[in-house]
């Protein structure tokens, strides 16, 4: 396995405050038959000029450019680019554990073709203030497709820094749909773990998630973008296609449809509409509640939109109240 090349693929725009602590931590990681191929996405200010830096520097990096098209177009030309059996996807302002790589690839030593691995994730800010991220999902899975149901039936998420993955099952997805506006990396692994055989979870296999990226693209939302991230959505019910009167099934879509209205409403009524739609088609009358003691004591009283609102005032409220505190 330590023959195995490694492709760290990191799409690049306007992050030139944290680029190069990003390729730093892919230099430093103790696995080292890695390349490291940055495509940059048209960015206005100095990050391509600092990522080129290091090219000249290493030769195992590689950085390419394309005028601006989103990060989906950027991952799929990095992929061409890359040679590596094994594919790491990172964002231009996120970080590897020096260990991430090395304690994945000593685990596919005992799986099959077909396994794909994740870790762990921690949160951090400018001042390396890390936080946990709770996943109730942590464990392996000899069945990935279970994986899936038991991940959008939580509401968790496994980010894509987290993965470790064979070349060939990116292939035999096409790669990233370059045409969903949001929601591009769950459907993408959606379709790499229906493919695959199992899912297997490293915990000492870290990633640091940086939260304090104000410029994040995935942190902003545009009527457009959430109608995008809906329609995404007709992709998983695509997986489980054979299997919908399955109550396993239903549940869990409607779980993705439920987080989809406790996320937009009220922002986005029409859509929140469109998605309590699907959650009716699969046999509920209303959106399945999330695990918060608020929603559970007041809903059945108030009616679920009006503490979604509730919720989110009191959010909001929150918010305030700790940005006045810090001064």
């Amino acid at each position: 396995m330590n023959n195995k090349l490694v492709s760290i693929l990191i799409p690049l725009y306007n992050s030139e405050k944290y680029i190069q602590e990003t390729i730093e931590s892919c230099l430093n990681q103790t696995y080292k038959n890695i390349e490291i191929v940055v495509v940059d996405d048209g960015s206005s200010d100095n990050s391509f000029n600092l990522a080129l830096e290091f090219s000249k520097k290493h030769k195992n990096v590689f950085v390419y450019q394309q005028s601006n098209s989103g990060a989906p177009k950027a991952r799929n030309l990095a992929f061409q680019k890359s040679k590596g059996d094994y594919i790491q996807y990172l964002d231009a302002d996120d970080l590897l554990e020096k260990n991430k790589i090395l304690t994945q690839i000593e685990r596919f030593k005992n799986s099959n073709e077909k396994t794909i691995i994740f870790g762990d994730v921690k949160y951090f800010e400018k001042d390396k203030n890390f936080s946990w991220n709770y996943n109730s999902i942590t464990k392996d899975y000899r069945d990935a497709k279970e994986f899936l149901l038991d991940l959008w039936s939580s509401s968790n998420s496994v980010l894509i820094h987290s993965w470790l993955t064979p070349r060939h099952l990116i292939e035999e997805v096409h790669g990233w749909d370059e045409q969903i506006l949001k929601n591009q990396d769950g459907v993408f692994f959606a379709k790499v773990a229906s493919i695959s055989s199992q899912v297997i979870y490293k915990k000492e296999s870290i990633v640091y998630c940086r939260v304090d990226n104000t410029n994040s693209i995935s942190r902003k939302k545009s009527p457009k973008s959430e109608a995008s991230r809906l329609t995404s959505y007709e992709e998983y019910e695509k997986i489980f296609q054979d299997e919908l009167v399955n109550e396993k099934v239903k549940k869990a879509l409607a779980t993705v449809y439920s987080d989809f209205i406790f996320n937009n409403y009220p922002e986005n009524k029409e859509l929140c509409k469109q998605a309590h739609q699907k959650i009716t088609s699969f046999g509920f009358k209303e959106p399945l509640y999330r695990n918060i003691s608020l929603y559970k004591n007041l809903a059945p009283f108030f009616g679920i939109y009006n503490t979604i609102g509730l919720h989110k005032k009191l959010s909001f409220v929150k918010q305030k109240i700790k940005k006045l505190l810090r001064g």
